[in-house]
């Protein structure tokens, strides 16, 4: 489901285990369309005419990565059709931050921030500092720290929300932030890696790098691959790949602040998680939703340090080394008109590496 370059890896590596790949997407920028066997162009949101086309085709798996409304369009094509998937009243549910909160708020292995949830006309603030997201959203669209009432006026001038959208606010913890990148089979939760996440703070918290694996201790590791389990199994999560955002604090306690029922974007799944350890996310992606995950290589081990760096204002210091060939970058791209960004959707260009060490620039 879907053609854009985020959908690309998932029909490279279809063609490559020799799989017959129907893509549907609006055709314009369907930049994988060209990699598909058969095209339709198809906009996702007609998902009852993708569904009938599919049961003519005779499709035994439906897949998408690293898309918020492209997973929700596969969920709801492969539970039409009776093949292995997520709900789609699951995904759908999933992607309401507030019901997320609801559903794991009796998890004894994270704490659960102070929230309240309303329009950001009548929502009352009972405490600061505080972050104030939308209820519905990824990629920090929206996300905004609030350290007073005069603050929060100006959230209210310019958050820019979509008609009627509800907010949550949420006490901010101070802690370093990872996600932890897993998939899961038939109600089995399987941790792939955990994700060292560099932000640029306060206000927006715009994502300027990620690492693999993280800098973290085995103990800690192993706690928040016991909380993304309770998390997964609280919310009904069943197949498919799933990118949870943690805040780990200076005294060990953990919190959720995001559960995406993806693979995560940024090139976290599609691109850095092969380079880090033995798992082919991608591969594993497919496997399941054609019901045929083999777990036999489970736990998955590290195997190099990969990651990505983003160039933006914020970064512009990284403008040299995106200039210079560094033998460890794999794939890099940028645009030297530097931008500041205000979420993970506006940036001048991208880095990834592989290496032996973590690189540190």
């Amino acid at each position: 489901m879907g053609a854009s370059k985020w959908q690309l890896p998932i029909y490279l590596k279809a063609k490559e285990m020799g799989i017959e790949t129907y893509g549907f997407a609006y055709e314009d920028g369907a930049v994988a369309k060209d990699y598909a066997d058969f095209f339709y162009p198809i906009s996702l949101a007609d998902k009852d005419i993708i569904v009938e086309t599919c049961k003519e085709i005779g499709v035994d798996g439906v897949v998408s990565s690293a898309s918020d409304f492209a997973t929700e369009i596969s969920c709801w094509v492969a539970e039409k059709l009776g093949l292995n998937t997520n709900s789609y009243n699951t995904v759908l549910n999933v992607h309401d931050k507030a019901w997320v909160r609801e559903k794991t708020k009796k998890i004894t292995s994270i704490k659960q921030p102070i929230t309240a949830t309303g329009s950001l006309d009548t929502i009352a603030i009972p405490f600061y500092p505080c972050i104030v997201k939308p209820v519905h959203g990824s990629g920090k669209r929206g996300v905004w720290f609030v350290n007073s009432p005069a603050e929060f006026e100006n959230v209210k001038l310019n958050a820019n929300y979509n008609k009627n959208e509800d907010a949550l606010v949420e006490q901010f913890v101070v802690g370093k932030e990872y996600s932890v990148e897993t998939l899961s089979f038939h109600s089995k939760h399987y941790v792939v890696q955990v994700t060292e996440k560099i932000s640029d703070g306060p206000p927006h918290f715009v994502e300027l790098g990620h690492h693999q694996p993280a800098d973290i201790s085995d103990e800690c590791r192993e706690r928040l691959c016991v909380a993304v389990r309770d998390i997964l199994s609280a919310v009904g999560f069943t197949n498919g790949a799933s990118h949870i955002e943690l805040k780990v604090t200076e005294n060990g306690d953990i919190y959720l602040i995001d559960l995406n029922p993806r693979g995560g974007g940024d090139y976290i799944s599609t691109h850095l998680v092969h380079l880090s350890t033995n798992c082919d996310f991608c591969k594993e992606i497919i496997n399941i939703a054609l019901d045929q995950y083999d777990a036999s290589n489970y736990p998955y081990k590290n195997i190099a340090y990969s990651g990505v760096y983003f160039l933006t204002k914020q970064t512009e210091y990284l403008l040299p080394y995106f200039e210079q060939d560094i033998s460890c970058v794999l794939q890099k791209e940028f645009n030297e008109k530097i931008s500041e960004s205000i979420s993970n959707n506006d940036r001048n260009g991208y880095m990834i590496y592989q290496d032996s060490k973590k690189l540190s620039l």
